[in-house]
């Protein structure tokens, strides 16, 4: 780097100008390598590279329709600003995670060089490797980290008919957010730029869910957040009732279910904690009454 900064100054003109501006992109960051503090902090967690017992931060991974086809490797600390920024938040997130929302073995998640075109959610899970992808810049928040781990924790495999499979993934979102919501002690959650409030009405009920069956493309999330939204309205900010939920999240089965009403029938049906009724009578005032055709 110090022989490209020597041949650009003498070049004169925009290439001096160019090295004298490199301390202040530095500074702010425009640079792909970490600064010394990041540096330290990621050596601090995980000897030399972004993995250890907790997570592994693989970068250069190829992911395409929501696998891996072909898995990075961890990086050195002083190599890869993403990556280390990434290995410091995540570790963070999951050392104030509950312990019962922590996954019982290390974390992968994949910085990925080419992500096949899916959309650009922050961190999504990889439903058929259990593991995380990450596409954002900076750090992801905590309550981002939680969401995710809701779903490597739930990890169920959805119902091939379109009506119900599309509201298994909402149900399992609306989970997701109020879990996370439970987490951090805070009815926002979110990425910074999509913040999803709790604490507001579940509005636009009929409107979202007259999607289901007709839209090309389903987005899971706003359906979700109205069930989210239920659930603090009911429960608050309830942990013994989010241990429930994410139980029953991973107990759950619905292969066989074909409409949204045996979604919801089948997931209370595996929840059978003493908390339990409260969140199947929130689950069933989400679900439109024409739509609970296989619900007890």
């Amino acid at each position: 780097m110090r022989g490209v900064a020597r041949m650009l100054w003498a070049r004169g003109g925009a290439g001096r100008r160019f090295v004298a501006a490199l301390p202040l992109l530095a500074s702010l960051g425009c640079t792909r390598r970490p600064s010394a503090q990041l540096t330290g902090e990621c050596r601090a967690l995980g000897e030399g590279k972004t993995e250890n017992a907790t997570v592994r931060i693989l970068r250069g991974s190829v992911v395409a329709e929501g696998k891996v086809r072909k898995a990075g490797r961890p990086r050195d600390c002083a190599d890869s600003k993403k990556a280390s920024t990434a290995f410091c938040s995540a570790n963070a997130a999951l050392s104030a995670a509950p312990a019962w929302l922590r996954p019982s073995g290390r974390l992968d998640v994949h910085l990925a060089a080419s992500n096949g075109g899916a959309a650009s959610a922050p961190v999504e899970v990889l439903r058929g490797d259990g593991a995380l992808l990450l596409r954002a810049t900076g750090p992801a928040t905590p309550d981002v980290w939680m969401h995710e781990l809701v779903h490597v924790r739930m990890h169920p495999r959805l119902p091939n008919g379109l009506a119900a499979r599309r509201t298994a993934r909402a149900l399992e979102e609306g989970i997701a957010d109020y879990v996370a919501a439970v987490a951090v002690d805070s009815p926002s959650v979110g990425a910074t730029k999509e913040r999803r409030r709790l604490d507001l009405p579940a509005f636009g009920a009929a409107e979202r869910w007259a999607q289901l069956a007709i839209a090309k493309r389903f987005d899971p999330h706003p359906l979700g957040l109205l069930l989210a939204r239920r659930l603090y309205g009911a429960l608050k900010l309830s942990a013994p009732h989010a241990r429930s939920m994410l139980r029953a999240g991973r107990q759950v089965t619905w292969e066989n279910a074909s409409t949204p009403g045996a979604v919801a029938s089948a997931f209370v049906a595996v929840c059978t904690a003493s908390d339990c009724p409260a969140v199947r009578a929130v689950l069933f005032a989400w679900l439109p009454e024409e739509l609970r055709d296989s619900a007890p």
